[in-house]
Order: structure tokens, then C-alpha cells, then sequence
């Protein structure tokens, strides 16, 4: 009887070519001026771009709390970066900006990342404040 593991499968063959470049914002919340109550955000470009393998989804729905949903539009991978959190924000290369929802490190061996994200749908900055 041949030998079976038990062992999770191993999933970097899953990676695939990194044909995209893609850049990766940091987001900073802002505090507001006396007398305003809105936070204010604003993103800082990291001065690398990655290569990236990018693949849209078809509605995914991730559970980020008590009864809030956030439909999951891209999946993203990279190679390991620890800076890289649910704060940050991707960009693409036709300036279409991912919100990143949630980030598994691939197979737990800090060697390449998943990054689970959402397209907020406008381009411009102003969108991306709401």
C-alpha cells in the first residue's frame, strides 16, 4: 500500500507566471481639524512595484465582521512582503485601485502572499475616500 501524507498539498504550484506589475499603497488615516468630524485618508506610493499574478473572481463574498460582506473582485499574488497588510491599497496598471480585504501568506513559509482585494469601482481619488 503506497504511503499517504497527510500533509496539507502544497500550493506554490498554484502561483503561476508573474506578468503583472502592480504597485502597492500604504494608506494613513489622517485626523481631522478641530471642529470636523471626517478622517481624511491618504495614500503613500512605495517606491517598488511588483510582479504580480492577477485573476479576477467570480463573487467571491468574504465575512469582514459582524454582518458586513465585502465582495471579493481580485486575487493577487506576490512574493512575501511583511509591509504588505489589509491597509494597503494596489494599483494596477490602468490605475484601477484594489482595496486589499485580506492577506494569507502561501502555504505559511513567508515566500509569496495571497492578497484577497476589491475593486472600489471609480478610479479617481475622490472615490476611493468614501
Amino acid at each position: 500500500m503506497p504511503h499517504q501524507s497527510t500533509r496539507k498539498r502544497d500550493r506554490r504550484a498554484q502561483v503561476g507566471p508573474m506578468r503583472d506589475r502592480i504597485r502597492i499603497s500604504d494608506r494613513e488615516i489622517i485626523e481631522p481639524d478641530f471642529g470636523s468630524a471626517d478622517f481624511l485618508e491618504q495614500f503613500k506610493a512605495r517606491a517598488i512595484e511588483r510582479w504580480s499574478t492577477v485573476r479576477t473572481t467570480a463573487g467571491r463574498t468574504l465575512f469582514a465582521g459582524v454582518g458586513v460582506d465585502v465582495a471579493i473582485t481580485h486575487e493577487i499574488i506576490i512574493r512575501y512582503d511583511e509591509g504588505v497588510s489589509s491597509e494597503s491599497w494596489i494599483i494596477l496598471q490602468d490605475e484601477t485601485r484594489l482595496d486589499v480585504v485580506q492577506v494569507e501568506d502561501l502555504d505559511e513559509r513567508n515566500e509569496w502572499m495571497v492578497l484577497l482585494c476589491t475593486d472600489r469601482g471609480d478610479k479617481s481619488f475622490e472615490a476611493s475616500q468614501a
